[in-house]
């Protein structure tokens, strides 16, 4: 058993010790050609894997409502508070006068756009150039729900990215309804609180039919920053 132990270390030691030579016997030029050829093809097998797993996920959306999110994983990480899922409602249960509020607020492209939109990503550039910082987010509520059901909230480029290719494969596949429908019931609304109907239970005491105009108003007022604001005043 040793002996086949060693056999194979030495097998793996003469591969790595060929490649080195074979680095070294290249020129600059052709050395650069070698790793430019590997690098675009792990880019390729990656986009592949990443393009394939975003379609089987957005498949299994059209009719399966998960119980947790990944969202909701990093959160319980930094709280003691134990996961739940969220009471879900079916978007047609959910008053018209509400989902216009929120498209209005969030995403007044969301029967235009194919994921993304181009206009409201300009907008958020040109507000990071002007003020230094971003004033308002670029993000689709398509790419909300792909941030939400795949990835986490850390900002970063490599994010934004796989956010985009995600929000693409979802509308690609997924009816606009059911977009909005997941995005509903699975973003945040407060700390440990996930969807539409625990909203409308931790800050009302309500269902969603029975909130009054201001009370919807204020619902959707602060959906982008669920953790800093409180509908009564705003702050915490």
């Amino acid at each position: 058993m040793i002996e086949k132990i060693y056999l194979v270390k030495d097998k793996i030691l003469n591969k790595v010790n060929l490649f080195k030579e074979k680095i070294k016997n290249k020129t600059v030029k052709e050395n650069i050609s070698f790793f430019l050829y590997f690098f675009l093809k792990f880019c390729i097998y990656f986009h592949v894997f990443l393009f394939f797993s975003f379609f089987v996920v957005s498949l299994t959306l059209k009719v399966f409502n998960p119980s947790i999110t990944p969202l909701m994983l990093y959160r319980a990480g930094f709280s003691s508070d134990k996961l739940h899922k969220p009471k879900f409602i079916n978007c047609d249960s959910i008053p018209q006068d509400f989902k216009n509020l929120v498209l209005c607020v969030e995403d007044q492209n969301f029967y235009g756009h194919n994921g993304f939109d181009i206009h409201a990503i300009t907008e958020a550039i040109r507000s990071k150039i002007k003020y230094g910082k971003f004033v308002h987010g670029g993000s689709t509520i398509t790419q909300q729900v792909a941030r939400t059901l795949f990835l986490t909230t850390h900002k970063n480029f490599l994010r934004k990215y796989l956010e985009l290719i995600a929000a693409v494969e979802m509308d690609f596949i997924l009816e606009k309804q059911r977009i909005l429908e997941l995005y509903l019931n699975y973003i945040e609304w407060g700390d440990n609180v996930y969807g539409l109907s625990d909203a409308c239970q931790l800050h009302y005491k309500k269902t969603i039919n029975e909130l009054s105009k201001e009370e919807k108003v204020r619902l959707v007022t602060i959906i982008a920053s669920p953790l800093k604001y409180d509908t009564n005043n705003f702050s915490r």
